[in-house]
């Protein structure tokens, strides 16, 4: 199953669920569901 992006509808941030966000401790490949609210 492949990765998707996000985009926030408010700020416009997207997240790619690929490269994740390491800077806000979600590592790369962490899906959306699985990231801790």
């Amino acid at each position: 199953m492949g990765f998707k992006k996000l985009r926030c509808i408010v700020c416009g941030w997207v997240y790619d669920e690929y490269l994740g966000s390491p800077k806000d401790g979600i590592e790369p490949k962490t899906k959306w569901e699985d990231v801790p609210e």
